[in-house]
């Protein structure tokens, strides 16, 4: 699940029900046809995957109940009445019936067994179930459908919104419009298109939400579950659960071989999987079909094991056999997020058809956009829908609709607003008709600062299309200074991100760094933020900046701009020489920036684009040259910045996240605003601190200064290893190390007006942070605290030990 498709849910009001399928029994003139669907006795629930076995003469037939339940039983006209039908499935007792009964009545009731998965037999001899698992992990990048070519399909995708109805709830909901309907109801049609390795485009072509007549965004295909189970780690709601079907699994993993059976003409053998005792790390339960042929995965159903989760799901999946592949066409999740009194239930289905593996995608099919919607998405009737769903709505779905046409008109305009919001918010806005409020504007915290104040006002596309006019104050209460600044931009096409802007800014910005205003991009945005509360010099500045930028390809973004800026220096505590502080200088620059994200992808919202989801690596390359003479400007340099930042998962191992940087500047008597100061974080009034990635934890703002630099690091999570799982803790061991180095050249050190350290030697810091050991919940995550202790050594290690150390905060979620 991506993160817009997290934060949306997270905002709904819950609520469930049951899906139904339609049954109905047909015959032709050479064979019998029974269409049935396979439910749990009691409840009503539909079980996939049940294996439904009869003979046909001294044939052995079988077939197997979709995502759904639902079957298709296809008889010879000459097959007995009285035959038998077995039918099993994991969890269940196994189950007689005869043709005749289904022919009177086609739905299969399966009573569940008294001891199901769970229990572990120890076996003096390996299961058979280990040798088909090592077999088709072997071929598991031959099996995985993004390993093909190419290929495409049309996908339905729909996804209801509900809470789990008990006998109380039920009684509380009879006296309203939501008796027989779900809470909320989503649909949508996509085409999607494919090309190796990892170039994905979805168009939504029809897109339609209970409560809103036009929905700013919908459902994709893999909104709620992957699109196949053939990754390593399985996603689900952005976090990592190791898939049984990975190397080395056999190591957390039980497999057991069920049963053996027939799935489209080929033998498969249904395994079943769940975490050895104590077993580490997110671990999931439930069984695998494998084909006997490449052993490919044949369908698959998997749930998340953990005595304290806060979010129980189940990942349905099936796979059609096209060629020498097996392709997944249907997927069913369920997501139940608990609560103490009324748990939310979401249910996600997606069908795919029309699947094409001959068409290879061009790059105009591609483009630069991943999800993109078509202009009439949201203008299909009704009657078009009913043509476009591969079933029939049940009674809850389709009332769903209907009773939201029959609610009060506040609270529909209250939804909408909502929702009109989404596009808005995307960009850091709240919309207020034809102007938007700039949220980051709001509230800001530094040291220079103290608390700051302000607002900021734009015009949005809804006044003109064309351009948008930009306004802002902020006022800092530590520093007593007003600031304003403003600006005009001009969107030219914003699935390129063409857009040229020019900007006046009366702020202040640390020396040091380069200027940063609200279009910098930064790939340790976390990192940084909290860097920046212990921001402590300041210089003023009057900016004017025109941008310019295009994006050529997917996961490239360039900007070019030019600035000129009158930066005053004033005389702080740590000047040590006030007369060689220069007066006001004049600086003008030019520049290139450019974003490399080479498995980005986007999603247009309105007049933004916005990331799917985070992906890596993630480069950032800077270079700017001063121009002197130019406007007034008196200096005259060039320097270049480069930023990386990879994160990989380790399988069992945990997850590692490797970032680094260089730069350097080339000129004489360059003043320090320009320059480089290290890649501190540690502020000067306390050794406690909070952790941000990117950066040294025992390093102060300000300690190093530097025209050439460079520093990497990684940080490596090897997740909960102390087998210590609590509903109140869960703790997590990260490792970190980090080295930097750089220097001072002799041109740019003699105007320096304050003390300052050269970092010509190795600076070395290692880490170490445990995670969680204090959680608590919240909505449907856990909110997690730990601490961490970080120390220096080598060269710049003090005489004292405690003077090398430094304590953080950690923060983290779980589910």
């Amino acid at each position: 699940m991506n993160s817009v498709t997290r934060n949306f849910l997270q905002s709904l009001t819950p609520l469930i029900g049951v899906l139904m399928s339609i049954i109905s029994l047909n015959a032709t003139a050479q064979t019998q046809v029974i269409f049935g669907k396979v439910v749990e006795m009691g409840r009503g629930e539909s079980v996939p995957f049940a294996h439904i076995v009869w003979r046909n003469g001294d044939r052995k037939m079988a077939t197997i109940s979709n995502i759904e339940g639902s079957y298709k039983l296809v008889l010879q006209n000459d097959v007995g009445s009285i035959d038998s039908v077995w039918i099993s499935c994991i969890g269940y007792d196994r189950h007689l019936t005869t043709i005749d009964n289904l022919q009177s009545d086609p739905i299969i009731r399966m009573k569940p067994a008294s001891v199901g998965l769970g229990v572990v037999i120890i076996k003096a001899n390996e299961d058979p179930a280990y040798e088909i698992m090592r077999r088709a992990i072997r071929n598991r990048s031959r099996n995985d459908p993004e390993n093909l070519d190419h290929f495409t399909f049309e996908s339905y995708n729909k996804a209801a919104i509900d809470v789990q109805r008990s006998d109380s709830v039920q009684a509380v909901l009879d006296s309203t419009g939501f008796a027989k309907s779900h809470f909320f109801m989503l649909e949508s049609i996509t085409d999607v298109m494919y090309k190796k390795a990892g170039k994905w485009s979805e168009k939504v072509k029809a897109n339609q939400m209970t409560g809103f007549k036009n929905p700013t965004f919908g459902l994709l295909s893999n909104s709620f579950q992957p699109f196949s189970v053939y990754p390593s780690q399985i996603n689900v709601l952005e976090f990592d659960f190791l898939n049984p079907l990975s190397p080395g699994s056999d190591s957390q993993y039980v497999f057991e071989l069920i049963d053996s059976t027939y799935v489209q003409d080929e033998l498969a053998y249904i395994i079943t999987f769940q975490p050895k005792n104590k077993a580490l790390g997110n671990l999931m339960k439930g069984a695998i079909t494998i084909g006997s042929s490449n052993y490919a995965v044949v369908n698959f159903r998997g749930s998340n094991a953990g005595e304290f989760a806060l979010v129980q799901f189940e990942i349905r999946q099936d796979y059609t056999k096209m060629g020498n592949s097996w392709f997944p066409t249907g997927s069913k999740t369920y997501y139940i997020i608990l609560d103490e009194d009324v748990p939310l239930l979401v249910t996600s289905t997606t069908y795919h058809k029309n699947i094409n593996l001959e068409y290879a995608p061009t790059a105009k099919d591609l483009g630069v956009v991943q999800v993109t919607y078509d202009e009439n998405s949201n203008k299909v009737n009704d009657e078009e829908w009913t043509k476009l769903r591969p079933f029939e709505l049940d009674t809850f779905e389709s009332n769903s609709y209907k009773t939201w046409d029959t609610l009060p008109t506040k609270v529909v305009n209250t939804m909408s607003w909502f929702m009109s919001q989404s596009a808005s918010l995307a960009r850091g806005r709240l919309s207020l008709g034809k102007t938007d409020l700039l949220l980051t504007h709001l509230l800001r915290y530094n040291e220079y600062e103290g608390l700051r104040l302000g607002a900021g006002l734009a015009t949005n596309e809804k006044l003109v299309k064309w351009m948008s006019l930009e306004g802002y104050f902020g006022y800092g209460f530590r520093d007593e200074e007003l600031k304003y600044g403003g600006g005009v931009v001009f969107p030219i096409n914003m699935k390129r991100e063409l857009e040229f802007s020019m900007r006046y800014y009366h702020d202040v910005d640390e020396p040091g760094r380069g200027f940063t205003d609200d279009d910098r991009v930064s790939f340790t945005r976390t990192g940084e933020a909290i860097r920046n509360l212990y921001t402590s010099r300041m210089n003023p500045v009057n900016l004017y900046k025109a941008s310019l930028s295009y994006r050529p390809l997917r996961g490239v973004l360039i900007k070019a701009f030019a600035t000129q800026e009158e930066r005053a220096f004033e005389n702080r505590d740590y000047v040590s020489d006030i007369a060689a502080n220069p007066p006001d200088v004049f600086n003008t620059e030019v520049g290139l920036s450019i974003r490399i994200v080479p498995k980005e992808s986007l999603m247009q919202l309105g007049q933004a684009l916005i990331p799917v989801e985070i992906r890596y690596p993630r480069i950032d390359v800077s270079v700017r040259k001063a121009l002197e003479g130019v406007l007034d400007g008196s200096q005259n340099y060039v320097r270049a910045d480069v930023a990386v930042k990879q994160e990989f998962s380790t399988g069992r191992f945990g997850m590692s996240q490797l970032y680094g940087g260089f730069g350097k500047v080339w000129g004489e008597n360059v003043l320090y605003p320009w320059l480089q100061f290290s890649q501190g974080v540690k502020g000067p009034k306390s050794d406690f601190g909070i952790q941000s990635v990117g950066y040294f934890q025992t390093m102060g703002l300000y300690d190093f200064l530097n025209d050439e630099y460079g520093y990497a690091g990684i940080i490596h999570n090897f997740g909960p290893i102390f087998r210590i799982e609590e509903k109140f803790t869960k703790p997590e061991l990260k490792l970190s190390y980090a080295a930097a180095i750089g220097s001072l050249s002799n041109g740019n050190s003699a105007q320096i007006p304050f003390e300052y350290r050269e970092m010509n030697k190795p600076y070395l810091e290692a880490g170490m942070v445990l995670d969680n050991l204090l959680r608590y919940t919240s909505n449907i995550y856990y909110n997690g605290f730990g601490i961490g202790i970080f120390y220096k050594h080598g060269y710049y290690e003090e005489p004292s030990f405690d003077d090398n150390l430094s304590f953080i905060i950690s923060f983290a979620i779980g589910i």
